[in-house]
């Protein structure tokens, strides 16, 4: 529900078609990993 809900604000803001934004939403998944391989120093604050 969430999903439909980010897709149709999406295709409303940019004009687009929902399949569109869906598409979008996808890309962005597959370029963002969930956990990285490894962090790197910048990563880590303390």
């Amino acid at each position: 529900m969430k999903l439909h809900a980010a897709q149709e604000i999406l295709a409303e803001v940019f004009g687009i078609s929902l399949g569109e934004a869906e598409d979008m939403i996808k890309q962005r998944s597959r370029e963002r990993t969930l956990w990285p391989e490894r962090f790197s120093d910048d990563d880590i604050a303390l």
